[in-house]
């Protein structure tokens, strides 16, 4: 069965940018790259919002605007922000081995304290991780 864009939007939270960079973030290494592409809606259910696909890009949404830049996938997503970990340490100083297991410390601290939740609150995890960087 086709999931909807509000499925989708909770099992796979990086198709609404959640935790990726946004226009006003000067620290990222990459642009956002807006997309063009068409978008379908959800059948309204009653009391509920709207929620939206990108047919080009993936992106859902739920707000009445639909202009919106490409997400970034967790493969791509995941090496920009190991690049962006990596500039900032070489920066400070820090030697590439202690980055190295810096990085790999902080993925696996992430990876075992989600481990046993189920993946819908994945997009919880990852507002409160980007609560702290605020």
């Amino acid at each position: 069965m086709k999931k909807t864009a509000r499925e989708l939007a909770v099992l796979e939270p990086w198709r609404t940018g959640l935790g990726q960079p946004n226009a006003l973030q000067i620290d990222w290494l990459c642009e956002p790259i807006p997309c063009k592409g068409e978008v379908i809606f959800d059948p309204v259910i009653s009391g509920t919002r709207t929620w939206w696909r990108c047919t080009l890009c993936g992106y859902c949404g739920c707000l009445s605007n639909t202009h919106h830049n490409r997400p970034l996938y967790p493969e791509e997503f995941y090496s920009d922000a190991l690049d962006l970990f990596y500039t900032r340490r070489k920066e400070q100083g820090i030697e590439h081995n202690l980055t190295v297991r810096h990085a790999g410390y902080i993925m696996g601290t992430a990876l075992r304290a989600t481990a046993s939740l189920p993946p819908e609150m994945l997009g919880e995890v990852v507002r409160g991780l980007v609560e702290l960087y605020r």
